[in-house]
């Protein structure tokens, strides 16, 4: 079967495209991870401007695929959104719903 080289060039293609698709999602899953991770870090810190664009880079960068970090990030994503307002009304500055966003 692999004797033939049009058959070897067509299996060592299909190897190396399903290589390069499993690559491509490790990355972006760990690129996902990253994002959730420093917006914990933000959050933890009551920064909740930083925290919600990290949770937002998170679900708009990173999906798909839906990894974990996406699903934990989309759940987070309007809490830090609320307590950034709430931040932004304790300071007194005025703000819209659409330059938040």
């Amino acid at each position: 079967m692999f004797e033939k080289k049009w058959v070897r060039i067509t299996v060592t293609v299909g190897l190396t495209i399903i290589v390069m698709y499993i690559m491509i999602y490790i990355d972006v899953w760990f690129r996902a991870k990253h994002s959730y991770m420093e917006a914990e870090k933000a959050a933890g810190k009551n920064d909740w401007k930083m925290a919600y664009v990290w949770y937002q880079t998170a679900v708009e960068q990173f999906s798909p695929p839906n990894s974990k970090w996406v699903k934990m990030s989309k759940q987070k994503l309007p809490d830090a959104l609320e307590k950034w307002k709430a931040d932004l009304k304790k300071k007194n500055i005025p703000f819209e719903d659409y330059m938040l966003e």
